[in-house]
């Protein structure tokens, strides 16, 4: 099943910094239509501000899944892969 996520604008002050979720941008966000964590997989409950999405890669999570994401943000991601040679 896609997702399918509709976003409002942000009222939010600053995205939340990086050194939280391995380079994740986050921000607070509503959304209008069911939409899931992508880090625990549940749906996002509530009207106003329920979750984050990442301003660079679009990563969604709940705010108690935030602090524990593991996924790098693809900001990161190429800087983490090592060449074998």
């Amino acid at each position: 099943m896609a997702e399918e996520t509709e976003q409002c604008d942000s009222r939010s002050a600053s995205p939340v910094p990086p050194d939280h979720g391995h380079g994740h941008f986050f921000v607070k966000k509503t959304f209008h239509k069911p939409t899931y964590c992508h880090h625990c997989t549940d749906i996002l409950w509530g009207l106003i501000g329920v979750g984050y999405v990442c301003e660079v890669c679009n990563f969604v999570v709940h705010d108690r899944c935030m602090k524990t994401v593991v996924s790098p943000c693809s900001s990161i991601a190429t800087s983490l892969i090592k060449v074998r040679l």
